[in-house]
């Protein structure tokens, strides 16, 4: 396995949101598009695809929610990393 910082430092509430925000709609897009290619190819919506879009959206609101703050005068110290694991393929 191998590890990656996608985010480490402290940011102004207006660069936590916009780094925050962007994250979070790119991944919701994927899984848009995910969707939409299901709907056309299978005539049906994929379960985990509508999971994972509920569950990204609903993360956005709450981290939204956190970063509302009314104080300009506040940072936010985030951290995010990506573990990527190599797994055999069993469908191949």
């Amino acid at each position: 396995m191998q590890t990656f910082k996608l985010i480490d430092g402290n940011y102004t509430k207006e660069e936590a949101t916009e780094i925050l925000m962007n994250l979070f709609s790119s991944k919701i897009n994927f899984h848009e598009l995910k969707q939409f290619s299901s709907i056309e190819k299978y005539g049906e919506a994929n379960e985990y695809t509508q999971k994972r879009i509920m569950e990204l959206t609903e993360s956005r609101e709450s981290i939204r929610n956190i970063l509302s703050s009314d104080s300009n005068n506040i940072q936010f110290r985030i951290h995010s990393t990506v573990n990527i694991e190599i797994l055999e393929n069993k469908n191949a």
